[in-house]
């Protein structure tokens, strides 16, 4: 990310206009749930400096429940889904967003569950969890995959155990295993392969996405590359350089407009709020219904 937000602007509107005008086109329809009046309809998405409290933000991101976009398609548009696939990326802990969707989703059980963690220790976890689960009939089927997701395939040295090592957006990866300060080396994946090869535009497909600022990469490269049509609905989680919320009093907003400047006095990006969650309003635009994810 350059460090000036005023370049970081500029680029924002002149890529936003080329994405729109490229792949709107083909992504939405005049009606029905892949329409600009679908998405529009959708819960509004909060792009002030911070949520007021933790308890606001609750309440606002649960309002995408009642959005889900399962619930819009009529009996004979779902008949017409060769499959329905979830993919959990970040998954982290099954107890988190895996049986989040599990709980909450319409007709969770049709639909074939893909995570990636990077994090060997939780991936384990998570097919313990996720063999139970198969028991219980909660999906039509579970996969793991130990792997970070980004722009292309090969392998990245990321740090271990450092709490530190996860703000720092769009730079170095945090996968929580090891001793703090370590280093690993864990598979990477080019999401966007992957989906080409794994669904087709006759699935419906939902993503959650939460990797730690890495959407900074892995957004773009779904855009460039087209493969952003393969999905019907994103929950993204929005990171952005903030307090955090066990700080007080400065808990939340860290870019404002002092800081930010005395942040790239030092060449380096102070990411706002705003930037983080404007990738939400333009997979809105292209007609997927994108949440903002916890």
């Amino acid at each position: 990310l350059p460090c000036a937000r005023a370049a970081r602007d500029a680029a924002w509107a002149r890529d936003r206009r080329g994405y729109v005008a490229r792949l709107a086109p083909t992504m939405c329809r005049p009606s029905g749930w892949r329409s600009r009046a679908s998405t529009d309809a959708m819960e509004p998405v909060f792009d002030g400096d911070e949520w007021p409290t933790m308890a606001a933000k609750k309440k606002a991101l649960g309002k995408a429940r009642q959005h889900y976009l399962l619930k819009l398609l009529t009996p004979a548009e779902r008949a017409r889904v060769r499959r329905f696939v979830f993919v959990d990326i970040g998954a982290r802990s099954f107890s988190s967003s895996t049986t989040d969707f599990l709980e909450s989703y319409p007709d969770a059980r049709r639909f074939d569950v893909h995570a990636f963690e990077m994090d060997a220790k939780w991936a384990k976890k998570w097919r313990e969890k996720a063999a139970a689960a198969t028991k219980k009939g909660s999906a039509k089927s579970f996969r793991m995959t130990q792997a970070g997701v980004t722009d292309r395939d090969g392998t990245a040295t990321v740090s271990t155990g450092s709490e530190a090592a996860m703000k720092n957006i769009g730079g170095r990866a945090y996968t929580g295993a090891g001793n703090a300060g370590g280093t690993e080396q864990v598979p990477m994946v080019d999401f966007a392969r992957w989906l080409r090869e794994t669904v087709s535009e006759d699935d419906f497909v939902v993503v959650k996405l939460d990797v730690e600022g890495s959407e900074y990469t892995v957004l773009p490269h779904l855009l460039q590359t087209g493969a952003i049509s393969l999905i019907d609905e994103m929950m993204l989680e929005a990171h952005y350089d903030r307090h955090s919320w066990k700080v007080i009093p400065q808990r939340g907003a860290f870019c404002t407009d002092t800081q930010a400047r005395a942040v790239e006095a030092e060449g380096k990006a102070c990411v706002h709020r705003r930037e983080a969650v404007r990738w939400i309003a333009l997979l809105r635009e292209l007609c997927v219904h994108a949440h903002e994810w916890r």
